[in-house]
């Protein structure tokens, strides 16, 4: 007998309040009753503006299983402009999750890695946003795979030790605007390895998108390291210059062991 509404009835507003697992049982689970979950999935929250969790990013992988609770607050459109669900502004359009963002990550990773240009160099991830009339800002949750190094010409090799992932922000200057998913990766300047703090503080980003066309793409560096970022999905474009500033949110595996 059923008493009562569905209490997160509105998370997933195109799917049947009587519908277990958003009717895919096999690749879903739902343990609580309340939120729809997958066995083996990268889950990053966030906050709406009234404080309510939100699950922003949901990378599909058979890889990691973890989820990474934080109270950064998500503005409302980013769904609109990832042509994502956004439960802030009730967009139709659902991820299978009910995340803002959600991607297939394992066949973008293995492509990631065997173009590794080094041993050390470090996979990186990222989900976010960028406006710029003249003066502008960004936005970012950025996932760096640490791993104890390989041989690149046996890419298979490459084992996850951690996963750290970080909040990152920025403000400059340009003519852009959009939002998607990105990836590349970050290489020490040394040619040494790379921590998990070391990847954390301010950098300089360049990015340049022709908007409709695919593509695009953004160098990064700093004192310690230098990186570059395609595009693997979104829409917008433009060119910029960021300053922005990393800070560690959480991650997943031995931690400590790349600190």
């Amino acid at each position: 007998m059923w008493l009562s509404v569905d209490p997160m009835a509105e998370k997933y507003p195109s799917w049947s309040p009587y519908s277990y697992t958003l009717n895919n049982p096999v690749r879903y689970v739902d343990p609580t009753g309340m939120v729809v979950e997958s066995p083996d999935d990268i889950r990053i929250w966030g906050k709406d503006p009234d404080g309510n969790d939100v699950l922003v990013v949901n990378l599909i992988t058979d890889k990691i299983d973890t989820d990474i609770r934080t109270d950064v607050e998500i503005p409302r459109g980013l769904g609109d402009m990832v042509k994502g669900h956004d439960p802030i502004t009730n967009n139709v359009n659902e991820t299978k999750s009910g995340a803002i963002i959600e991607k297939n990550l394992d066949p973008v990773l293995e492509s990631l890695i065997s173009e590794l240009p080094d041993k050390n160099a470090v996979p990186m991830v990222s989900v976010g946003a960028e406006g710029a009339l003249g003066k502008g800002g960004s936005f970012s949750f950025d996932m760096a795979f640490m791993h104890e190094g390989f041989d690149i010409n046996s890419p298979s090799d490459f084992k996850i030790d951690a996963l750290a992932v970080y909040a990152t922000e920025g403000n400059g200057y340009g003519l852009s605007a959009g939002a998607g998913f990105s990836g590349g990766f970050l290489t020490a300047r040394d040619g040494g390895k790379l921590s998990i703090n070391s990847l954390q503080g301010e950098s300089t980003m360049y990015s340049l998108g022709i908007p409709g066309v695919p593509g695009g793409g953004s160098f990064i560096s700093n004192s310690v390291y230098t990186g570059e970022m395609s595009s693997f999905g979104g829409k917008g474009g433009g060119l910029s210059r960021m300053t922005t500033n990393s800070t560690l949110l959480g991650g997943w595996g031995n931690l400590k062991k790349h600190f």
